[in-house]
């Protein structure tokens, strides 16, 4: 897969309407009963994409077919639940049948199960799978009372549990830079860095976005910042050494100086207004008069009518008490933290980008 490619924009509006229509119109032929009863089974794909996942299924297919007995042996599973689970992977298209007796090859979908693919989607399925998938079990709550449920059901907040299970840590952080891979040409695309002398990424996590940023522009310097347990892990490759400082802390309290652009990508969506100001504001402390803000974000548009959106929206608020926003919301927030919101640009991907300038810059 070429990861630069992206299509037209007219095929790309084209597509996600055409895919909008058949969904209503199967929709509509479904009776509601049947509709209803698909929407509350889909838990099952989840869990049973991440079983894969976990087991490594796709990288032990990835040398060719094998049986469920030899499976079973190097995935250290037990052998008759995993002929189960071998036939519900069919049923999905992450795996069939191979053409020797009893044994299974790797599906299309499946090959994004494996570990060694620049674009995998391996910790996005298995971290979606787990924290975030319980965490939406207590979405009725926190709905009733508008805060994160997260913590009553695992006794701590979010990102805690993370840094105290660092299986689940890492394999979030790698969530996000295999979102961040699958966004960053739909990025480039769209907004032209050529201009900035020098970019802090604030939460950039492992830099995948800061790093592909750098590549496409040879002149540019940058500086990630993020916690000091996913810094360690954002160490650049050796000829974007001399353009990318790694600096640990603590948003809540300050972050680094020295930047004409910051950039925070799906960061604010984590947190309530309050604190979503407070990280705006310390952006805002260190950056010079004529300097930008760029956020990356799903957000919402006022005629939205896209469910991972709003999925993503509900998600926030039961594991986090955060949200996604509005065009309306985020001028508010920056407002109040001393930026104008200048213009939101539309990616071929999810993501949107709001660009925002200091509020004297005459924005």
């Amino acid at each position: 897969m070429n990861n630069t490619f992206l299509p037209p924009w007219f095929a790309f509006k084209s597509l996600f309407a055409f895919m909008r229509g058949l969904d209503r119109l199967r929709g509509k032929l479904t009776p509601p009963p049947l509709r209803l009863l698909e929407m509350i089974g889909g838990y099952a794909p989840t869990q049973i994409v991440r079983a894969a996942a976990e087991l490594g299924i796709a990288d032990h297919l990835v040398a060719g077919p094998k049986s469920v007995p030899e499976l079973a042996v190097v995935c250290g599973a037990d052998e008759e639940a995993l002929s189960r689970l071998m036939r519900a992977l069919c049923s999905l298209d992450l795996c069939r049948k191979g053409e020797r007796r009893e044994t299974f090859v790797l599906g299309a979908l499946g090959e994004y199960l494996r570990s060694d693919r620049p674009d995998s989607l391996r910790a996005t399925v298995i971290a979606t799978g787990r924290e975030q998938y319980g965490g939406m079990a207590g979405l009725t709550e926190s709905v009733r009372h508008g805060k994160a449920t997260f913590p009553s059901l695992y006794g701590t907040d979010f990102f805690s549990r993370l840094e105290h299970y660092e299986d689940s840590g890492v394999h979030f952080a790698d969530s996000m830079a295999e979102i961040s891979r699958a966004c960053l040409p739909a990025i480039l695309a769209e907004y032209d860095f050529s201009s900035i002398g020098h970019l802090i990424d604030v939460g950039g996590g492992t830099g995948t976005l800061l790093k592909g940023i750098l590549a496409r522009y040879p002149r540019l310097e940058g500086t990630l910042f993020d916690q000091p347990s996913v810094i360690e892990r954002g160490k650049p490759d050796a000829g974007l050494l001399s353009r990318c400082r790694l600096v640990a802390g603590d948003m809540f309290e300050e972050v680094p100086a020295g930047g004409d652009a910051y950039m925070m990508q799906r960061v604010l969506h984590d947190w309530d207004d309050e604190q979503a100001i407070q990280l705006l504001a310390n952006c805002r402390r260190v950056m010079p008069s004529n300097g930008r803000l760029i956020l990356l974000e799903f957000g919402i548009g006022r005629e939205e009518n896209e469910f991972v959106r709003f999925h993503a929206d509900l998600l926030m608020l039961s594991l986090l008490g955060g949200r996604e926003r509005t065009e309306e919301e985020f001028r508010v927030l920056l407002d109040r933290a001393g930026f104008c919101l200048h213009c939101v640009i539309e990616t071929r991907s999810p993501i949107r980008i709001y660009e925002a300038f200091p509020a004297r810059w005459g924005y």
